[in-house]
């Protein structure tokens, strides 16, 4: 079960331009490919590297989740 320090609540700025992925670390961000920073639901904030950003993102976010399995 989730709890909420691996809930994400708000992340970083994600910069659009030709050639961007959408709502995930490239090289226009902030900190270029390397991660992003998220707020998550305890009140922490956390540098999610690109490598774990995937999964982080599973884990906190409800999007990927449509009801019981």
């Amino acid at each position: 079960m989730t709890g909420p320090s691996e809930i994400w609540l708000i992340k970083e700025a994600d910069y659009s331009y030709p050639g961007a992925m959408n709502n995930y670390p490239d090289e226009g961000d902030n900190h270029g490919a390397d991660g992003e920073n998220v707020l998550f639901a305890d009140a922490h904030v956390e540098f999610v590297k690109r490598a774990n950003y995937n999964y982080s993102l599973a884990l906190g976010n409800d999007a990927l989740h449509y009801g019981p399995r």
